[in-house]
């Protein structure tokens, strides 16, 4: 499974490594917040003034012929540095097939914290060269941050890249409870669908593409003291019948309650609990702060004999 691999691997190697962020050169910090909520634009213009400069993690995914070579899907931490590489491989021209990248961050809050610490790509490759998605590590900010891309390369054919189709492949919670699973996720929805970046003639221009990780959707917690705060409080609650494994704070299953000969909502089955969970409603979320540890999924598709797109995180200040 996708997940337990990047988990397992990540443990591993943070038992073994002492693991350095990969950044960019400090400069003045970036202040603002994301499009949709106040002084929006800020950030962009803040970022347009620097010429695309100041912190930020960056990732390059370049486009590869059909013969090239498979050994360097194998993603290895530096022996010294402990740090990861930040480039992923995928065809230059895909004829209509997805190539998938998983990112995984998360508010870093809990027990997962250590696994999301180190930004760097730990799968390479994405699925028509290894067989499964490329997969990337971008550490916690409370505030997210601006994305922006360029195509690079010569412009010859119009090289292209598309990014699209986001979904969620798990949302967990501090104690490990995969909330999507247990359906406590309950609804999806990005700001900006997909995204196409193409290389043309003239001066390489970036792209906010900002809104592929914003997210508008309901989330419950069994704990929801990192998620609903003072300034931003839970909307509802939900009433789960939930079993609990072994009793370590991980839910293994819920069920809806049932309403018992009084009136009174219930659980029918043994060993399930009635609880209350409190549930937050978001409208262009940075998606990973949803949770403690959120995986998110997109497609690619390359054409024109695409090279290489830089896509840069500027951690909103």
């Amino acid at each position: 499974m996708k997940k337990q691999k990047l988990i397992n691997r990540a443990i591993t190697t943070f038992v073994v490594l002492s693991v350095v962020l990969i950044l960019g050169p400090a400069k003045s910090g970036i202040a603002g917040k994301h499009k949709g909520e106040d002084n929006s634009g800020s950030v962009w213009e803040v970022l347009q003034a620097e010429g695309l400069s100041g912190e930020h993690h960056t990732l390059n995914i370049h486009g590869k012929k059909s013969d090239f070579n498979k050994q360097d899907c194998t993603a290895e931490p530096d022996p010294i540095t402990g740090e990861y590489g930040n480039n992923i491989f995928m065809p230059s021209n895909s004829e209509g097939t997805s190539n998938r990248i998983l990112i995984v961050s998360g508010k870093g809050k809990g027990s997962k914290k250590d696994l999301i610490s180190a930004y760097g790509v730990r799968d390479t490759c994405t699925n028509e060269f290894d067989g499964d998605a490329a997969e990337v590590i971008l550490p916690p900010n409370d505030k997210g941050y601006f994305v922006v891309a360029r195509v690079l390369g010569k412009p010859t054919d119009d090289p292209s890249l598309t990014i699209e189709n986001g979904e969620l492949m798990f949302v967990e919670d501090e104690s490990g409870n995969d909330l999507l699973v247990l359906g406590l996720v309950t609804g999806t929805g990005w700001e900006t669908p997909s995204v196409k970046l193409t290389r043309t003639k003239g001066k390489v221009t970036a792209v906010d593409m900002t809104g592929l990780f914003l997210w508008s959707g309901s989330v419950c917690y069994f704990d929801p003291a990192n998620y609903c705060t003072g300034a931003d409080p839970c909307d509802e609650t939900k009433q789960l019948c939930c079993i609990d494994n072994d009793s370590d704070g991980y839910y293994e299953d819920c069920t809806d309650p049932v309403l018992d000969a009084l009136g009174n909502l219930s659980c029918a089955d043994a060993g399930y609990v009635l609880m209350t969970l409190l549930c937050q409603n978001y409208v262009d979320k940075w998606v990973f702060n949803i949770g403690d540890l959120v995986g998110a999924m997109w497609e690619m598709y390359a054409d024109g004999n695409f090279k290489l797109v830089n896509i840069r995180f500027y951690p909103v200040k």
